[in-house]
């Protein structure tokens, strides 16, 4: 006997509320708008056209080499593999659709996850043994990965990045801030 669908459900939820705001987007007043107008840093004033020009094809070739095969697919059943196999074929249909995205917005369709319960070992009948993975998209997960090598770019460029923040910086490890921590105290 297995846990059961709804308790998987209910107890995500639970996880859920009150960490998430309300999805907003779209709307007037929504709250990007607020926290982006109520920004004083000196870098929201700066001239942000690095971040805001189309999408072009060698920052497409550059992300798909990244991608990962054996993943899992979303709702919409593609998986990495599909874009990594058409090749080149699939670069220009991206890039048209990437730089709409970038010039009327983001759908909330693209937005849609689907959590998996991963069990980690132990009593299957507990929910505390269990982990959700989240698998989104792959195409957004391309403009994701655009869009974050251009903002990292852009904020590594203005020296706007933490030196010592390790976390989802390329060849930055976490092990190697323990290895300092480490060193420090001994």
């Amino acid at each position: 006997m297995a846990i059961s669908k709804a308790d998987l459900v209910a107890s995500f939820q639970k996880l859920l509320e009150g960490q998430c705001p309300s999805n907003t987007a779209g709307e007037q007043g929504s709250s990007t708008d607020q926290v982006v107008s109520s920004l004083s840093h000196p870098f929201v004033s700066d001239d942000c056209s690095t971040l805001n020009y189309d999408i072009t094809l060698d920052e497409i070739s550059q992300v798909m080499r990244r991608l990962k095969r054996n993943k899992s697919a979303s709702l919409d059943g593609i998986k990495a593999e599909f874009l990594l196999d058409a090749g080149d074929m699939l670069h220009v249909p991206l890039q048209i659709v990437f730089n709409k995205l970038l010039q009327q917005g983001y759908s909330t369709s693209l937005s849609t996850r689907v959590i998996h319960a991963l069990h980690k070992g132990a009593n299957a009948l507990q929910f505390e043994n269990y982990k959700g993975i989240t698998v989104g998209h792959v195409l957004t997960k391309v403009f994701a990965m655009i869009l974050e090598a251009r903002l990292s770019s852009w904020a590594k460029e203005r020296g706007l990045r933490a030196r010592g923040k390790a976390g989802f910086r390329k060849d930055f490890r976490t092990t190697d801030n323990l290895y300092i921590l480490r060193t420090l105290i001994e």
